[in-house]
């Protein structure tokens, strides 16, 4: 498998994953279309399906244990620190730009179209997940502030899949840390370990996220780790996870609480894993998430994450809203459901265009000014940092 085809199959599955968040996320769109009522109810056979393959949570564990994997690429070819170095710099002004773009949008969708989740919800007969979202007024001033510090700091007010912000950021600079010092020792699987394990023990499952970083710079470091194709078969079964399942109540009531450990996240962590594994040794799966419609949707899936929220509490919710009124509810749901693709898709390749490109551009400019050739540091190795694979989203996604 050619380098630019293995690249392609790793932005495939990054697309399906970013995918299955928006799905995941038009639940009550879903519930809607197939209720066997006038209202929306989780009753149907529909959803009852739907609900039990995809767990929101999943693709972020896939995202994370994308990033631990792509962002040590460079590292991996050339053995250089400064790429570590460069990374390092890189990371918050690879991210934020896409970030703050989304949070202006939500404040301008708020002031135009409108976010109708509240009313959409009450229309339908009441959805907690709609009416959980944007409860308070947005600002421009606020949208500003979450972009460029609130998200990462946890407060997802003005888009709620940016929860995973800080995660990507602080598993990404983690793990810069310990492969600058462990990477290149044959032990370096020893001392991820014992990090997975000192994580896992002090943040919980926001260890169990963390660790997913190290898993991915595993899969990279050791080869030997990657799996045959049939291992996506229990990959997507522990994907597919939650939290109301026999197992998973039976398990999470047996750990102590003040593990404070979510067994759901467990398992997809460890379903995210053997997925990618899966996907890094089997020549087949290569093949079909690096097709073309995958992988453009994994070029374009981290400006998917960030704005397909907007459009559901907007574009969705507004034209769930108006069907439901006029007595039509389940086409109403339909029609949300297509024009939140349609429309996400659309802005996805045009903030990837217009925005995550040039953030890209600006984040490799501020690399070369901070780490310019200097005493320490030759003028070649800065030149590389314009190379360096940089590229894969935050977090993340997700369905918290």
């Amino acid at each position: 498998m050619k380098p630019t085809q293995h690249n392609a199959a790793l932005d495939g599955l990054r697309g399906v994953a970013a995918f299955l968040v928006v799905l995941f996320h038009m639940e009550a769109f879903v519930g809607s279309a197939f209720s066997p009522t006038d209202k929306y109810t989780i009753g149907s056979p529909v959803w009852q399906m739907y609900r039990r393959v995809i767990d929101g949570n999943f693709p972020v564990a896939v995202f994370f244990v994308l990033s631990g994997f792509v962002l040590l690429l460079g590292f991996d070819r050339k053995r250089d620190l400064p790429y570590l170095a460069g990374a390092t710099v890189k990371r918050y002004f690879r991210l934020t730009p896409v970030v703050l773009a989304s949070t202006v949008l939500a404040w301008l969708a708020s002031v135009t179209i409108g976010l109708h989740n509240a009313s959409a919800a009450a229309a339908i007969g009441g959805n907690e997940g709609l009416t959980f979202i944007y409860r308070q007024p947005l600002t421009f001033i606020g949208s500003i502030w979450n972009g460029l510090a609130g998200a990462y700091r946890g407060d997802d007010s003005y888009n709620y899949p940016l929860w995973t912000l800080s995660i990507e950021l602080t598993g990404s600079l983690m793990l810069f840390g310990i492969a600058a010092l462990f990477y290149r020792s044959e032990r370096f699987w020893i001392v991820a370990l014992a990090v997975a394990a000192g994580w896992i023990t002090l943040f919980g499952t926001r260890g169990v996220y963390y660790t997913l970083f190290l898993a991915g710079a595993l899969m990279l470091r050791y080869p030997s780790l990657r799996l045959r194709w049939y291992w996506l078969i229990p990959a997507a079964y522990l994907g597919a996870e939650n939290i109301w399942l026999p197992e998973m109540v039976f398990v999470q009531n047996a750990i102590p609480k003040s593990w404070n450990l979510d067994v759901t996240a467990c398992a997809h962590a460890i379903g995210a894993v053997m997925m990618l594994a899966s996907v890094l040794g089997s020549a087949k799966l290569k093949s079909v998430f690096g097709c073309r419609p995958l992988a453009w949707l994994g070029r374009v899936s981290f400006s998917l994450y960030v704005c397909h929220a907007i459009v559901i509490a907007s574009v969705g919710c507004w034209v769930l809203e108006v069907f439901a009124l006029r007595g039509e509810l389940h086409l109403g749901g339909l029609l949300a459901i297509a024009a939140t693709v349609v429309v996400s898709l659309v802005l996805a390749q045009l903030m990837t265009t217009l925005v995550d490109g040039p953030a890209q551009r600006l984040a490799n400019w501020i690399a070369n000014a901070v780490l310019q050739p200097s005493r320490s540091l030759p003028e070649t190795s800065v030149r590389k940092l314009e190379n360096f694979d940089n590229s894969v989203a935050a977090g993340g996604t997700s369905g918290r």
